[in-house]
């Protein structure tokens, strides 16, 4: 037994107290903040919101898709479109119906047209 006990390494014991890991923050991708304002439902709507941080995941880990390719943005517009079509339907209908308070009529209903 005493060779056991002789050859048996001591447990190094952690710190009581360690120094909390600094995370380095990378700066917002420009093209991503400019997604995210051009969404007004985005950080609102919460159902939109985790859906879109889900299919991000999907898109980047599942897939492989780079997050500042053209490619993404189409994926997760088109992804999002057919997830909430009517949520998004809304959100422009009363964009457009809004409009007329600043714009005259005609230009309403070419923005109607067009966006359709």
């Amino acid at each position: 037994m005493q060779e056991t006990a002789s050859k048996e390494k001591p447990v190094e014991q952690p710190p009581l107290y360690q120094q909390p890991r600094q995370q380095v923050q990378t700066p917002p991708d420009p093209r991503a903040e400019d997604w995210a304002s051009n969404n007004e439902w985005f950080g609102k709507d919460s159902a939109m919101t985790y859906t879109a941080f889900d299919l991000h995941r999907k898109l980047t880990e599942e897939e492989g898709i780079d997050p500042r390719s053209n490619e993404y943005y189409t994926e997760i517009d088109k992804r999002l479109d057919l997830n909430f079509r009517i949520n998004l339907i809304h959100l422009r209908t009363n964009r457009l119906v809004n409009l007329h308070k600043t714009l005259p009529l005609q230009r309403v209903v070419q923005r109607l047209v067009v966006n359709q």
